[in-house]
């Protein structure tokens, strides 16, 4: 069913992170209205997003805010998310505006990139000497200052290490024994791949973030993988670092946020 049913998905913008959590590649959770015959499907990935995926015109409200406020937020307060992104067709995202009125909402723009080919050559422009490693399990087993936060990040996506290393991947910078800055992928699906990155706060600025992008995204390019990037328009850092690696910007959307 859930096969025959991902045209509910497939347009949306974030739609490899539907995609992913469907194929069972990561973490996530799958709502339909109608086992048979789903005109409305939500796919969370048990952390702060949510698609709402549905047939044009055939979305009950009633229906759908009875979910959110009966079954949805409830498990995500129990997980102690602080906020929820749910990214929808402009069409819904004004029926959750509506819907979830009383929880002040608000719309972010975000913006979606990617590369299908090799990257041009980046200067390096790093203040610091670090050295990169491939995320596996002897990397997190080497009791690093940060290993655990890594592993927290792995963990929050993939189901367990291996499925990590079969389907996803990614690297770390390491300073003397200070895990400082990693890119890694946390979506896949078919020849996709969605990448996340992050800098420990005393070492951002510095270059170490396109540094463990490029050889991140360089690698999985050179594996015949289309890489995906997302990040909120106003994540300035972030949209340095695509425009930078040279991704190609796909499209603009928005998304509606609410704090939980």
């Amino acid at each position: 069913m859930i096969s025959k049913d991902k045209t509910l998905i497939e347009t949306l913008p974030q739609s490899l992170t539907g995609l992913s959590v469907i194929e069972r590649n990561t973490k996530g959770m799958i709502f339909v209205d109608n086992q048979r015959s789903p005109n409305l499907m939500v796919v969370w990935n048990c952390c702060d997003t949510a698609l709402v995926g549905s047939e044009s015109g055939k979305i009950s409200e009633n229906q759908l805010s009875r979910f959110l406020f009966e079954t949805f937020l409830p498990l995500a307060k129990e997980r102690d998310i602080p906020f929820m992104n749910f990214c929808s067709s402009p069409t819904v995202l004004d029926k959750l505006l509506a819907i979830l009125k009383t929880m002040n909402p608000r719309l972010v723009k975000r913006r979606f990139f990617q590369a299908d080919s090799m990257l041009s050559n980046t200067e390096r422009h790093n203040s610091i000497e670090f050295t990169a490693f491939r995320i596996n399990e002897a990397l997190l087993n080497r009791h690093l200052d940060n290993s655990n936060v890594l592993r927290g990040w792995v963990c929050s996506f993939w189901k367990d290490l291996d499925s990590f290393e079969k389907l996803g991947g990614g690297y770390a910078l390491i300073k003397g024994k200070i895990i400082i800055s990693w890119c890694l992928g946390v979506y896949r699906f078919g020849d996709r791949i969605e990448v996340g990155l992050e800098t420990i706060k005393e070492f951002r600025n510095q270059g170490m973030g396109l540094a463990v992008s490029k050889i991140c995204v360089d690698e999985f390019l050179s594996s015949g993988l289309v890489v995906d990037w997302h990040c909120d328009s106003e994540n300035f850092p972030s949209l340095s670092i695509a425009t930078n690696l040279g991704l190609k910007e796909k499209m603009d959307y928005e998304v509606c946020k609410i704090s939980i």
